[in-house]
């Protein structure tokens, strides 16, 4: 499993981020959220955003939030015009899943332990979102971002170890205060899913609005790891997405990383999308819900950490996560 940073360098773009590589598999299966049944989006609704703080700034009157976005046709020299999305204003650098009372999953390498990257720096936005007529959703309501309050379990790894031997990429943080008016999404709470189990994932891949993508399912398990092995639709800004059984609609795990999202074309000196056949390309990796659904638990009711496991940036770094501390980057996006 890769964890690695594609950043292209801008004048006036969002900050850096920590991602991990996704790709497209056959056709590109990408919807906004306006797009979607009834049923989907009631899921949709409590799929979070998360920002860093630095993207979000409070009104006076503390009323709204003002997210920092930008569109990947604002910089044609960078990338290939045509891009699905590609006017769609994008930032946010991961997602995430309420699962009750305070709690928001994620994947462990978009919440890391590092200066100027923890917890006391990221936001948790609920309703980023297109509707039908294109609204933009930069505005969103206070009641609809939250802070940090602590990490309360994180392990992130491209190895197994004796502290958890399945390895896995995940992160439960508790938030400033619980959340109102949405419903926590369900998990699948005792078996593992099979290869072959049909999936669908939600999130913000290249931090871009909400968007589903289906028709795939699960390629390989084994029990042996923490990991199945998907061709879900992703991008960097999927980190952290809920991936649900298409039949039960209940989480089978947290989306991870994966093969690479993006090709430089030569012809046209530009980035485009990178596309693998269905069954072709290295696949996705996503965490076993097993590995958190006992944290979880654990966690609603209770206060205070369970488990963490911090890794120091120069191990980090050696494992391909990479920090830019001065630069301000723009994410690949589509």
């Amino acid at each position: 499993m890769k964890l690695i940073l594609l950043t292209i360098i801008l004048a006036s773009a969002a900050p850096y981020a920590y991602c991990a590589d996704k790709a497209i598999y056959g056709q590109d299966n990408r919807r906004d959220y306006w797009s979607l049944s009834k049923e989907r989006r009631e899921l949709a609704d409590s799929v979070v955003s998360i920002w860093h703080d630095s993207m979000a700034g409070q009104s006076a009157d503390k009323t709204f939030y003002t997210l920092e976005t930008r569109a990947a046709s604002e910089a044609p020299s960078v990338y290939c015009h045509g891009l699905k999305f590609e006017d769609q204003k994008s930032g946010a650098m991961c997602s995430g899943s309420f699962v009750g009372e305070d709690l928001v999953m994620t994947a462990g390498h978009c919440v890391l332990n590092v200066p100027g990257y923890g917890c006391e720096h990221m936001k948790v936005v609920f309703g980023f979102h297109l509707q039908k007529d294109g609204t933009s959703p930069e505005k969103i309501a206070a009641g609809d971002v939250y802070s940090c309050k602590e990490v309360v379990a994180r392990y992130v790894d491209t190895e197994l170890d004796a502290q958890n031997p399945k390895g896995g990429d995940y992160a439960i943080i508790r938030l400033d205060r619980e959340v109102k008016g949405k419903k926590p999404l369900k998990i699948n709470p005792e078996s593992e899913a099979k290869a072959g189990t049909p999936l669908f994932v939600m999130g913000y891949p290249s931090g871009l609005p909400l968007k589903m993508a289906d028709d795939a399912s699960i390629r390989s398990t084994d029990q042996k790891d923490g990991y199945y092995m998907a061709d879900l639709d992703t991008f960097k800004g999927n980190s952290g997405s809920p991936v649900f059984n298409a039949v039960t609609k209940r989480i089978e795990g947290i989306l991870a990383a994966g093969d690479e999202d993006i090709d430089y074309l030569e012809s046209g000196h530009c980035f485009t999308n990178h596309i693998n056949p269905q069954n072709g390309g290295r696949g996705e990796d996503v965490t076993k819900i097993s590995l958190v659904r006992g944290i979880i638990a654990k966690s609603l009711h209770k206060g205070g950490r369970i488990q963490t496991r911090d890794m120091p940036a120069p191990e980090l770094q050696d494992r391909g996560v990479e920090f830019l501390s001065k630069d301000i980057s723009f994410d690949l996006r589509n």
